[in-house]
């Protein structure tokens, strides 16, 4: 196979390839306990019985694969906001089986795609792109896929993917400034990825009915305490063991996007960048935030009614401005403050905002609107994904899922040796 050429594009998205063909790469510090203690040492024995011709970029995209899988699954036999005894036998019980498989071959694949690529000697840009790309779809994609399992409501899911993106992005941001990429013990993607195959286990053993125990009632909540709670609180009481963990993956969460948050900015201020730089690179991830939540504050229905399409176009916006993050770092490149693709967004906020501020009819209809978002979302993040990786194919003369540029590289030494 010969590298890709782009010599006929249109529209290049890397506007400074130097930047790309000089990068050092990266470093991650995963300070994870199940990471350092299990999963590497686990991936750095396996490693070895893959065979040295598979490309490292193969591995990464068959995780995704089985993440995908597990949502179709998920999607077609489980669903969301169903309300079940505690004694429900699951009639596809081996469902959660097959989705704690994928999930956990996912999870290894994850890991051994970087120890293949350094035994190999094809760690590049793009294997790091295609990796944390990968990981921003699974974030839309595992989180509604995990609500499906535990049985969760289509409200509890989706705040399992709306505190999900907070540290999984300001990551991302702060890296981009510290070419390091920084996970936290408790707080990582593994310990997320560990609890979702914990979950499907606990599913497949005593059913979706043991998550919707009531364990917690508002009257068994000290009498002192009550003056300190905010009203909001009290709407999820009584708690079931689903609105338990949720609420504890949306504190695990928040505390990881504030010390997220905090460790950039100071990152930033030491090299020089001020906050208002800072901040402002921030701009597109908070049209993101601030759109998506006043379209599904403003008509929560069209969640409710449609919560894998609302949740998978979410993703594919949210995946694209993580990437365009991660190309700029790798290039070198100044920040944009605007995308393309939150325009369909935006659009969807102001027609729904609008017709609720009003209480006037919506200019378009809001299930085509979403198939308006869902659909440019899609092929924005397909159009980028695609062009971005072909045309660093081209700047570093690679193949995206060969490795027998290696071979030809190794020709073309020993040649130039002997002469």
């Amino acid at each position: 196979l010969a590298p890709l050429n782009m010599s006929s594009a249109e529209h290049r998205f890397i506007q400074n390839p130097k930047g790309v063909q000089t990068y050092k790469g990266g470093s991650t510090v995963d300070n994870s306990l199940c990471y350092n203690y299990a999963i590497s040492p686990a991936c750095n024995y396996l490693v070895n019985f893959i065979p040295k011709n598979i490309a490292p970029n193969s591995l990464t995209v068959a995780g995704l694969v089985c993440n995908v899988l597990a949502f179709f699954l998920a999607v077609h036999y489980l669903d969301l906001g169903q309300r079940f005894p505690h004694d429900y036998k699951e009639p596809n019980a081996w469902v959660f089986l097959a989705i704690a498989f994928l999930m956990f071959v996912y999870m290894m694949l994850d890991n051994l795609d970087g120890k293949q690529a350094r035994r190999t000697g094809s760690s590049s840009p793009l294997g790091e792109l295609m990796d944390h790309g990968c990981d921003a779809i699974t974030v839309s994609i595992a989180s509604m896929t995990t609500g499906m399992v535990i049985g969760a409501s289509p409200w509890g899911a989706f705040a399992i993917f709306a505190f999900g993106v907070f540290p999984f992005y300001l990551a991302h941001w702060e890296e981009y400034f510290t070419h390091s990429l920084v996970l936290g013990v408790i707080t990582g993607p593994t310990e997320a990825e560990v609890g979702a195959i914990i979950a499907c286990f606990i599913s497949y053993f005593l059913g979706r009915g043991f998550w919707q125990d009531i364990v917690l009632e508002a009257s068994s909540i000290p009498s002192s305490l009550l003056p300190y709670l905010p009203s909001w609180a009290m709407v999820l009481f009584p708690m079931d063991r689903t609105t338990v963990g949720v609420c504890f993956a949306v504190s695990l969460t928040t505390y990881g996007t504030i010390t997220t948050l905090y460790s950039g900015c100071s990152k930033a201020f030491k090299q020089g960048v001020s906050l208002a730089d800072a901040f402002m690179q921030l701009i597109p991830f908070c049209v993101f935030v601030v759109s998506g939540g006043v379209w599904l504050y403003t008509c929560p229905e069209l969640f409710l009614e449609h919560p894998h399409f609302v949740a998978t176009a979410y993703g594919f916006v949210f995946a694209y401005l993580v990437c365009r993050c991660i190309v700029q770092r790798i290039c070198s490149e100044p920040y944009a403050i605007f995308y393309r693709i939150l325009l369909p967004m935006v659009a969807a906020a102001v027609n729904s905002a609008y017709s609720y501020a009003t209480n006037s009819p919506l200019y378009i209809p809001q299930y085509s609107m979403l198939m308006l978002v869902w659909s440019t979302s899609f092929f924005f993040w397909g159009h980028f994904a695609t062009n971005v990786v072909m045309e660093i194919c081209e700047h570093l003369n690679i193949q995206p899922f060969s490795l027998d540029y290696l071979k030809q590289r190794q020709q073309t030494q020993q040649q130039k040796k002997t002469k």
